[in-house]
């Protein structure tokens, strides 16, 4: 198997990293310690053994610290005749996707993805001999499991000027015709046990087909989980917002209420204003006809004084006019004082009128906020 490309992403201290290698020749990772070069093979092997679900203690290592982050590995890849990109993420979140362009165009994604990356793996290189060759920093460097490979283990062992690791192990024409022997007879028909295992195989191959369409569903069942995840901090973060909305949507209600409430009491303020400055300017006026009247009397009662030629009777005539001049002064005075109660009448009536239309938009603007608050409980229920 070559590798083409290995993206890493969110693996143990590597936040994004991609590596593109050269699909000709041998390719040398070289670099101080602590860089990652050991994080290269190590992410291929969990790739291929362990499933997006798992929960093994590998998987859980490469998690970074401190972020609840999914673990992503992406590799593309050429083994035999296949040509692929296989990518798993493990920890959040977690998906399997396997996309092969050759030797045929083939999608898969869950378990299914899973279990066709190791059967090409299967079918194009020995597994057993790629994991001995391959040795993490760390680890114990140990002779590699090679029990199942004997013909590999018998040329190891000529190869090094030895012999057979095992000297009782029959030549492999030997074991190739006792093998031959338990499923044919001398004339090559077949024997029972085969028939048996095509039957066998017949049932274990509908029960295969069985679990696969069960476990299609579950992965179905999981992706439609994974989704409404996903739809569920979306709506999460929705009503966060929409939450803050509302409170600030509140916040504008009270400021607009509290100058509404400024509004109406500067209206009334001026109101009663004009108001007052019409009764005064009444109020003036009236006096200032009283003073006229009274200046006039004053001349006039002046000029009879002066008027040497002026009668007892006149003047008898001018004292009586001056006390007509008084009486209708002391019942301008008499009229003024009932105006001047008129008006404390009046401005008592108005009091009591303006706090009466006062409480009664009180009350009004309490409804209004009962129902805008009850709109808002109502809201807060259908959120």
């Amino acid at each position: 198997m070559r590798y083409l490309r290995l993206r890493l992403k969110n693996y143990r201290g590597i936040e994004a990293s991609k590596v593109e290698f050269d699909p000709q020749g041998i390719t040398i990772v070289q670099g101080p310690n602590e860089v990652g070069k050991t994080s290269l093979s190590e992410a291929v092997g969990l790739l291929f053994k362990y499933q997006d679900s798992s929960k093994h203690g590998d998987v859980r290592a490469i998690k970074p610290v401190a972020r609840d982050v999914g673990t992503e590995i992406e590799l593309e890849a050429q083994s035999g005749p296949y040509a692929f990109t296989y990518f798993k993420r493990f920890n959040k979140k977690t998906e399997t996707t396997l996309t092969i362009t050759k030797p045929e165009p083939e999608n898969l994604t869950g378990r299914e993805a899973h279990e066709r990356a190791n059967e090409v793996l299967n079918e194009t290189i020995d597994v057993n001999l790629w994991k001995a060759l391959s040795i993490q920093q760390g680890e114990e460097v140990r002779q590699a499991d090679l029990s199942g490979q004997h013909s590999l283990s018998e040329a190891l062992d000529i190869a090094a000027g030895g012999r057979s690791s095992d000297p009782r192990e029959e030549s492999l024409f030997d074991r190739v015709k006792e093998e031959y022997a338990q499923y044919f007879n001398q004339r090559g028909k077949e024997r029972k046990v085969i028939q048996e295992a095509r039957t066998t195989e017949a049932g274990v191959r509908n029960e295969v087909e069985t679990l696969k369409k069960t476990i299609a569903g579950l992965e179905k069942d999981a992706t439609r989980f994974a989704e409404l995840e996903r739809e569920l901090d979306r709506l999460k973060e929705q009503r966060r917002s929409l939450e803050k909305e509302v409170s600030d949507y509140e916040k504008n209600l009270d400021e607009i209420n509290e100058l509404e409430h400024n509004k109406e009491r500067a209206l009334r303020g001026l109101e009663l204003a004009k108001k007052g400055k019409e009764m005064s300017k009444g109020e003036k006026q009236r006096r200032q006809e009283m003073i006229d009247a009274i200046l006039l009397k004053e001349k006039e009662i002046k000029k009879l004084k002066e008027d040497g030629d002026v009668t007892v009777e006149s003047f008898k005539n001018a004292e009586i006019e001056f006390k007509k001049a008084e009486a209708e002064t002391k019942k301008a005075e008499i009229e003024y004082k009932n105006a001047d109660s008129l008006l404390n009448l009046r401005r008592a009536d108005f009091d009591y009128f303006n706090k009466k239309l006062n409480l009664e938009q009180m009350r009004e603007r309490k409804d209004r906020i009962d129902n805008e608050r009850k709109k808002l409980d109502l809201a807060k229920g259908l959120l």
